[in-house]
């Protein structure tokens, strides 16, 4: 993992490298509810899990000029490439802990370009498989 800067709360690695470094992260896990009310619920509902999913969003500095590291998440998402195996994304904080990780495709890209601050890139990843955390 790369060493902490100022302003960047943690990195994102795509298997083991390093490829862009996160001042804003958002994960959201649900599951869906199944409900099996039935005559004998006596008025109560009832409920089985479903299906979970996740995603994440993350907030980077945008570097125009990069061609190896953000260029990377950009490009996945132009050639809908699915992040998965040896690939996968991971994002991890500069504390040591909050590890998250898992198969994902990008779903949302965007730039924020004010004239007189840092150039944003946003990004949301569709997980596909079970979340991994550390």
């Amino acid at each position: 993992m790369t060493a902490a800067r100022a302003g960047y709360l943690g990195v994102v690695l795509i298997g083991a490298a390093p490829v862009a470094e996160w001042t804003r992260a958002s994960i959201k896990a649900g599951k869906d509810k199944i409900e099996v009310t039935s005559i004998d619920s006596a008025m109560w509902k009832e409920f089985l899990q479903g299906h979970k999913e996740w995603s994440f969003t993350l907030e980077m500095m945008l570097y125009m000029g990069d061609t190896t590291g953000q260029k990377v998440l950009v490009d996945s998402y132009i050639n809908d490439a699915l992040l998965t195996g040896a690939t996968a994304l991971t994002i991890a904080d500069y504390s040591g802990g909050n590890v998250f990780g898992g198969d994902v495709f990008v779903t949302d890209l965007g730039a924020d370009l004010p004239f007189k601050d840092g150039q944003k890139l946003t990004m949301t990843f569709q997980g596909t498989a079970a979340l991994a955390y550390t």
